[in-house]
């Protein structure tokens, strides 16, 4: 997610953000990679449709983003939340 989000830069997430409603185009979420389960993949909602969210990194030029253009359309229910804050890691 860089430049947006650094390597190893904390995240905070609203779990409850969506109880009521779907993501927003442009939201930052976190979801479970809908191709690997254990994985957890922070990415921006590009557009969402009746079943799920398009999901993409703000870096569009790196071509083996782990992103929606790999694997298509994310499932509603594979979306933790919104990220709402970030920090950087102390050293």
């Amino acid at each position: 997610m860089e430049p947006t989000l650094a390597a190893g830069e904390i995240v905070f997430i609203d779990h409850r953000a969506y109880d009521n409603h779907r993501p927003n185009n442009g939201d930052v979420v976190v979801a479970i990679h809908p191709q690997q389960p254990g994985i957890e993949i922070v990415k921006r909602v590009e557009f969402t449709d009746d079943i799920g969210a398009y999901l993409v990194s703000d870096n569009r030029s790196e071509t083996n983003a782990a992103d929606s253009r790999r694997f298509g359309v994310v499932p509603f229910e594979l979306i933790i939340g919104r990220v709402t804050a970030t920090a950087r890691a102390q050293r």
